[in-house]
């Protein structure tokens, strides 16, 4: 019978101490060997085959969150759209108006003498409180009054406009321009008050319609100088600037909407580009 054959191991301490002898079986020594390397070859082939699955696998999760956040974006913006477009409808129907799509003003009122159609949109519109014998008062009025390209107040532009996107969450559909407490606030372009009083978000807040589907919102004012139903020229004085509502400081939160759908206000109002210090 052949003798097994031995690997003898001897550590020698730094110290005293005796030095320290293994013997190690030959064929078990290899075994371990041979074993330990397959080992190590299955978890690398492993590794090997599962590592870009769980990377596709994480990655096809990402992708479905992303997938569903943009639905409910877009959904968002879907039910935004909507309420817009309801707001639109409530306004008018509170100014009494109907909608003519053959007329080239867009909208007059039920019943108007046609005589008027070459009056602006806006003037075309009568309050229920305002006598429809006044109406040739307001045949001079100009198309181009109707539309808000004057600067409500002096100031910088600190916050720009962001409407939100799939790419972009935030949403800022005006823009923020600095002021002093008590500065004069005015309209942009002749137009209609259709809303003046508190929210809790702008403080006292004014909405103008301008005719033409244009409308002007101003907001964070210290107090509101105008009523619903007035009606106001351009440049003319609509409220103090100030603090009120959800605010950081004195400034003015002003928008333009133009057929549900807002706008730029330094598109139409160059100013503000050029005193723009907002980072966008």
């Amino acid at each position: 019978m052949k003798k097994d054959k031995y690997y003898t191991i001897v550590l020698i301490p730094d110290e005293t101490e005796n030095p320290r002898t293994f013997r190690l079986n030959r064929k078990l020594l290899r075994t371990f060997i041979i074993l330990s390397l397959l080992l190590v070859t299955a978890i690398a082939a492993s590794i090997a085959l599962i590592l870009p699955r769980a990377l596709k696998y994480n990655d096809l999760v990402e992708k479905n969150i992303k997938l569903t956040r943009d639905r409910f974006r877009v959904l968002g913006m879907i039910d935004d759209y909507a309420r817009i477009r309801q707001r639109d409808i409530a306004i008018r129907k509170y100014l009494g108006l109907s909608l003519n799509l053959e007329s080239p003003l867009g909208f007059i009122e039920s019943g108007e003498d046609t005589s008027y159609r070459k009056i602006d949109s806006l003037m075309a519109l009568p309050l229920r409180d305002i006598d429809p014998a006044d109406m040739p008062r307001f045949a001079n009025v100009n198309f181009i009054e109707n539309v808000p390209t004057t600067p409500p107040i002096e100031g910088v532009v600190t916050a720009g406009f962001a409407r939100s996107t799939i790419f972009k969450e935030d949403q800022h559909v005006g823009i923020d321009i600095a002021t002093r407490v008590g500065d004069l606030v005015v309209a942009a372009a002749e137009g209609i008050v259709v809303f003046s009083n508190w929210t809790y978000r702008s403080g006292n807040r004014i909405l103008l319609y301008h005719g033409n589907d244009y409308f002007s919102v101003y907001g964070h004012n210290s107090r509101n100088l105008v009523k619903v139903h007035d009606r106001v020229h351009r440049g003319d004085p609509i409220a103090l600037g100030g603090d009120t509502g959800i605010s950081r400081g004195p400034h003015l939160h002003f928008e333009i909407w133009k057929d549900g759908i807002p706008i730029d206000p330094r598109e139409l109002i160059p100013i503000y580009r050029e005193k723009d210090i907002s980072i966008d």
